[in-house]
């Protein structure tokens, strides 16, 4: 009977690997559709905000206030075109951790 245990715990071993490296590559597919769609919304919301005054804030920690977003990128252009004190001003999307209005809207919650 013990050398047939034996036997038996590799296979055994093989399948629970295999299940586990399954289950890895299904999570790692719902992670990346669950990032893939947050983008899309984080890019529609972006798009909202073209033509009004924002207040930027950048990954390292600098402010960009009371600028103009001309435009939040199109055609799989990852960057921000603003508009400060009369110039043009582009920031790659990836840099920027929060946009959000310098005024409140009659129509924002």
């Amino acid at each position: 009977m013990a050398l047939s245990d034996e036997r038996s715990q590799p296979a055994a071993r093989a399948k629970e690997l295999g299940d586990r490296a399954a289950s890895s590559r299904e999570k790692a597919k719902a992670d990346l559709e669950q990032d893939a769609r947050s983008a899309r919304a984080s890019a529609q919301a972006l798009k909202l905000l073209e033509g009004r005054q924002v207040n930027v804030t950048l990954r390292d920690g600098t402010r960009i206030d009371d600028c103009n977003l001309v435009s939040s990128g199109r055609n799989r252009l990852d960057t921000l075109w603003l508009f400060i004190d009369g110039e043009d001003v582009f920031v790659a999307r990836s840099d920027v951790i929060e946009v959000s209005t310098t005024v409140d809207t009659p129509w924002a919650a």
